[in-house]
């Protein structure tokens, strides 16, 4: 499993804008392989980013002009974290809610397919991803929730 971490400095000197967000994101790739030092310039066509607000909306912007291309609104509050299945192409989002929710967004065209109640526990605050094995594990105060992909 591959990740790409960096803050939004890069992205706000790109785009010549100033970003503020308390939010967190997903870069999604459109090659399977190319120079690490490029992957963000080539690779990288869209980000999609769940927002910190009541309602939560996730919002798909355009990496070249960083122009938002789509917009889902969700019955949710507060998005704070997201995964991205590589393999099977979906992004889940988590809310920082109480009781949480793990939203499923299809990538191919940007919809919800299925969002899980979490009765139980309280404020998702981060996960990880193992595509290979299906599965993903979300943090919930001290508890840690095992997710089947």
């Amino acid at each position: 499993m591959k990740s790409l971490r960096f803050g939004l400095k890069a992205l706000e000197e790109k785009a010549k804008i100033e970003v503020r967000l308390k939010s967190r994101f997903a870069l999604v790739p459109s090659e399977k392989e190319i120079d690490t030092t490029e992957r963000v310039k080539k690779s990288y066509e869209y980000i999609y980013m769940g927002t910190n607000s009541a309602p939560a909306y996730i919002i798909k912007f355009s990496i070249a002009d960083f122009k938002e291309t789509g917009t889902i609104t969700t019955s949710y509050n507060y998005l704070d974290t997201v995964l991205y299945d590589s393999k099977n192409g979906y992004l889940y989002f988590a809310t920082w809610q109480s009781p949480p929710a793990i939203l499923k967004v299809k990538i191919a065209d940007f919809t919800i397919v299925d969002a899980i109640i979490l009765d139980g526990y309280q404020y998702i605050t981060d996960g990880v991803i193992d595509v290979d094995a299906g599965l993903a594990y979300f943090a919930s105060g001290f508890d840690i929730i095992k997710f089947d992909l």
